[in-house]
């Protein structure tokens, strides 16, 4: 879907599909990190603990000055969704629920 909105500007875009935080520790700068992590339990699809516990502040340190972070803010069992966006305020100054 992206690659058919944005072809025209993208530049090169890939995708990966595996561990997060393994994938992204090793890694530069971006101008933009799209995190979709989500884990299927019977009847439901929720975040896995390691989008809140890890890559909030691993996805800061690795988004450019001016960059972007887009975050998928599915229901985790034991946690208000308020607590999830505090969760994303303390790893960025701004943050926006849409």
């Amino acid at each position: 879907l992206f690659r058919q909105a944005a072809a025209a500007y993208a530049g090169d875009v890939r995708v990966w599909r595996g561990d997060a935080a393994e994938w992204l520790s090793g890694r530069g700068q971006y101008d933009v990190v799209i995190e979709d992590l989500s884990a299927q339990l019977p009847g439901d699809v929720v975040k896995p603990e390691v989008s809140w516990q890890v890559l909030p502040e691993l996805i800061r340190a690795h988004v450019s000055p001016g960059g972007v972070a887009v975050v998928n803010v599915l229901p985790t069992p034991g946690h208000s969704r308020k607590a999830l966006v505090q969760t994303l305020m303390r790893a960025w100054p701004e943050v926006r629920v849409c």
